[in-house]
């Protein structure tokens, strides 16, 4: 992630049109920060923000975004939070780069640093009139979530893992520097012993 940053930084040095791409980035960013600040106390969002897609956040719950994050254009607009109740908590780490993500909390839902998401949902109860318990959503640092996946109530994913594209997580615990892919997602496997597999032939 830091290589990528640092290669984003080089174009932008390079490049007028990235230069400018930037600019209007952060000061779509700044605007949101200064709109929740003074239209909802509940919802903060450290600077600098980077923001190329809409935003939206809404509901009675907590929001904190951490400082560098980037919501990028996808399939569906940028980024979408809801909060279902008054104790409901987001939290999204540092220099995460969020593109079509939908983020709907009825309990906690905690996002690490430098995650990267694609269009996907990430949701901590299956459906808010059931009484089937909620149970939080835990994603470590350095985490890439593929496009058109879904991480549902009791998920835990671990630092350095992979959620592959259309995959479902459901109560599931998937472990650093892992693969997790399927509908569902029973098992993930280690992504040193994927790549080892490429060494046999």
């Amino acid at each position: 992630m830091k290589k990528i940053i640092k290669k984003a930084l080089e174009l932008c040095l390079h490049s007028p049109f990235a230069r400018l791409s930037l600019l209007v980035a952060f000061l779509r960013g700044s605007l949101n920060i200064f709109y929740y600040m003074f239209s909802n106390r509940r919802i903060t969002i450290r600077f600098p923000f980077f923001v190329y897609e809409k935003v939206r956040i809404k509901g009675p719950g907590k929001v904190f975004i951490d400082k560098f994050c980037s919501v990028y254009p996808n399939a569906f607009d940028g980024l979408s939070i809801t909060t279902f109740a008054s104790s409901a908590e987001v939290r999204i780490g540092q220099r995460c780069n969020l593109g079509g993500l939908t983020v709907r909390c009825l309990y906690r839902i905690e996002i690490g640093d430098e995650t990267m998401t694609a269009n996907c949902l990430i949701q901590d109860k299956l459906t808010i009139h059931t009484q089937i318990p909620v149970q939080p959503v835990n994603i470590g640092r350095n985490v890439w979530i593929g496009a058109q996946s879904c991480l549902l109530s009791g998920t835990t994913v671990g630092n350095d893992a992979v959620i592959a594209a259309g995959s479902v997580c459901f109560e599931v615990n998937i472990g650093d520097y892992c693969l997790g892919a399927g509908n569902p997602v029973v098992r993930a496997l280690p992504i040193g012993r994927i790549l080892s597999l490429k060494d046999i032939n």
